[in-house]
């Protein structure tokens, strides 16, 4: 897992370090986070690897404790090489936010392998034993949950952008006073 995030660091990217995330870090920029939708867009891929991990635990039979386990490998994998690298500028090596933001990652990434098992054995006992039966039953209402989330976020998206244009033009209006149009060079 911590290879197939380090690949999709790299093919798709962003690429970016996760003292990004984190208000206060030197060098956080909050525009970053909300004008780049491809960097909201890498995290939510990011945090989906340790709970499809989860759910392959899941179905192989595998413990709460196993998918916990490799979700927290994961992430120390991903992490260990920041150890030997310089910090950044103003951070010392023991500085207690690099070391939450370290445990969080941790935590993160086991709490989301364990979700997927949970997931998956929620979907075993809802199907009486059968993950596929499950599936078949909620298909359509998945499909149409999705469908409707999807035509609800366009329409609060175009509704918002549309706000926000004519807002900007109501501004550029009242500082830009309207030019005569009587040409006074005759």
């Amino acid at each position: 897992m911590a290879l197939l995030i380090r690949l999709d660091a790299k093919l798709i990217g962003p690429y970016f370090a996760l003292s990004e995330l984190v208000p206060g870090f030197p060098g956080f920029d909050a525009p970053l986070w909300t004008q780049r939708g491809a960097l909201r867009f890498a995290v939510a891929r990011r945090a989906l690897y340790p709970f499809l991990l989860g759910c392959i635990f899941g179905l192989s039979g595998l413990s709460l404790y196993v998918a916990g386990v490799a979700g927290g490998m994961a992430a120390f994998l991903l992490l260990w090489p920041g150890f030997f690298m310089p910090r950044p500028w103003g951070v010392r090596q023991f500085e207690w936010r690099l070391i939450l933001l370290h445990v969080s990652m941790l935590a993160a990434f086991a709490g989301f392998s364990a979700l997927g098992v949970v997931v998956v054995g929620t979907m075993e006992a809802l199907g009486d034993g059968d993950i596929l039966k499950y599936v078949a039953e909620n298909l359509f209402n998945w499909i149409v949950t999705l469908v409707v989330t999807i035509a609800a976020s366009a329409f609060t998206k175009g509704l918002f952008l549309s706000m926000k244009e004519r807002s900007e033009d109501r501004r550029r209006r009242s500082f830009n006073p309207v030019s005569s149009t009587h040409d006074s060079s005759n």
